[in-house]
């Protein structure tokens, strides 16, 4: 396939076919297995961070549409890895921080999370 081509070209090859590339996506078909979360769960973790990303510690990159801090909740063990919906499993961060655990996982972020749940938990129950 042309993608698995690209990985051998230099950056000018890339270049000039993407240029002469116009077209129409391909249309597939696929069947998937989707796992129902909790909202509850969500909009904890997402209180619970106070609109910080519980990685990086940034504020959260904008309020959304209902005047909330924009922060996704994330699994530290994925539902579909036999993970819990469940608020010790459950992470809020911000866009760019969720991207990277997917693409990464690195197990410093890991812990980072799990330290920066622990003291927004301590704070939620004071």
């Amino acid at each position: 396939s042309i993608e698995n081509k690209t990985e051998r070209m230099n950056d000018s090859e890339v270049s000039k076919l993407a240029h002469e590339m116009d077209q129409l996506p391909n249309e597939v078909t696929v069947k998937t297995k989707k796992y129902e979360r909790s909202t509850v769960i969500a909009r904890y973790v997402k209180k619970r961070a106070n609109g910080k990303c519980e990685l990086c510690g940034k504020d959260a990159p904008f309020i959304d549409l209902k005047g909330k801090p924009y922060l996704e909740a994330h699994h530290l063990i994925p539902v579909s890895q036999g993970g819990h919906d469940s608020i010790d499993n459950c992470a809020a961060l911000c866009p760019n921080c969720h991207r990277k655990m997917h693409a990464i996982n690195d197990p410093k972020d890991m812990d980072t999370i799990k330290s920066n749940m622990a003291r927004d938990e301590e704070r939620m129950v004071r």
